[in-house]
C-alpha cells in the first residue's frame, strides 16, 4: 500500500480534504506514539510498525477553513 492509496481510501470514506494523517504504533502509548505519515517511506514504516496486528488506528487532521457538504447526507 502506498501514500496515495491511502488518501483515496481516506477519500473514498469521506475525508476529501485534510492537513495530515498519523497512525498509531499499537504497543505504545497513544500520547507518545502518533506516528507521521507523509509520504511512501512512512507508509513503509506503518506496514513494518503494525506487522502482525490486523487493525491499525489512523487519525486525520482536518482542514479548518474548508466546508464540504454532501448532499448525499442530507434528508
Amino acid at each position: 500500500m502506498s501514500y496515495i492509496d491511502i488518501t483515496k481510501l481516506l477519500d473514498s470514506i469521506g475525508y476529501k480534504h485534510f492537513k495530515r494523517f498519523q497512525y498509531w504504533h499499537p504497543s505504545s502509548a497513544l500520547n507518545r506514539s502518533l506516528k507521521p505519515s507523509n509520504n511512501d517511506s512512512d507508509i513503509l514504516q506503518l506496514d513494518v510498525d503494525c506487522k502482525g496486528y490486523e487493525v491499525v488506528d489512523i487519525y486525520v487532521e482536518h482542514l479548518s477553513n474548508i466546508l464540504v457538504f454532501d448532499d448525499s447526507l442530507a434528508n
